[in-house]
């Protein structure tokens, strides 16, 4: 599943810029092993999925430059859907969570940024609240059997606006 990056970034209203240092880390590779492992603030919002049916979500964008086309991440998750202690996989049907990475697109035209939904891996929530946290593990990001991206672990941090 391909959508407009653009809102992935989180500009929308009601956004938290990096309050309460926000962030998303992650540590993988990319399809031909190229290591990708960063700990970058991020922005928070209340903001419609990128997956239409999900309706509104919380979602944490983290802007990355590189290496490569990489562009950044992001998790999203419908509140009241998740509860501190357990794990999702990363669902673009039916949620709750959604973990997307965020490439360059070659065309680099009215928007020069895509966010590919991740079907499957671990998200783990330690906290949910006015300040959620939580663990990422094994996404793997695929498109017509090719692994494109895979975040073996990680972590993240949204405060909800």
């Amino acid at each position: 599943m391909r959508a407009l990056f653009a809102a992935m970034m989180l500009v929308a209203a009601g956004c938290t810029g990096n309050a309460g240092f926000d962030f998303i880390e992650v540590h993988g590779t990319l399809a031909d092993g190229t290591p990708v492992d960063g700990h970058k603030l991020a922005s928070t919002a209340v903001v419609p999925s990128l997956v239409a049916n999900l309706g509104m979500v919380v979602a944490v964008g983290s802007p990355y430059n590189g290496p490569e086309d990489l562009a950044g991440f992001r998790v999203e998750w419908q509140p009241g859907n998740v509860v501190a202690g357990m794990s999702y996989p990363s669902d673009p049907v039916n949620g709750p969570v959604v973990f997307y990475v965020a490439t360059v697109a070659p065309d680099a035209g009215v928007s020069d940024e895509l966010g590919s939904a991740v079907n499957g891996g671990t998200i783990t929530f330690t906290t949910v609240g006015k300040k959620s946290t939580g663990t990422l593990s094994n996404l793997v990001l695929m498109r017509d059997g090719a692994t494109l991206t895979t975040v073996t672990s990680g972590s993240f941090q949204g405060t909800q606006p």
